[in-house]
């Protein structure tokens, strides 16, 4: 069994809707943990020690953790290859 993949991001945010778009393009089940920057959650104790940046978005998959949305893009694309958003050749 695979471990679940968690995305924290703002509502609103590109940088996030980005990943969540990849995420729905390959029909991945994932949560998605929405943090409120009014409130601060993303400077919060707990979530600096998963991303020490404090900034958003991050993906969990297990213990695994990807910081900046395109290095998620890349690492879901590694994920499964037989459909790549980036596609397998530079033409």
């Amino acid at each position: 069994m695979n471990p679940p993949i968690e995305l924290f991001t703002f509502q609103g945010s590109l940088f996030g809707w980005r990943v969540q778009l990849a995420l729905a393009i390959n029909n991945f089940d994932y949560v998605c943990n929405y943090l409120d920057p009014v409130k601060g959650e993303h400077k919060a104790l707990d979530y600096v020690a998963l991303n020490p940046r404090g900034k958003v978005p991050l993906l969990k998959h297990g213990e695994f953790f990807v910081r900046e949305s395109i290095a998620i893009l890349v690492y879901l694309d590694s994920l499964y290859p037989e459909w790549q958003l980036f596609g397998n050749t530079s033409q």
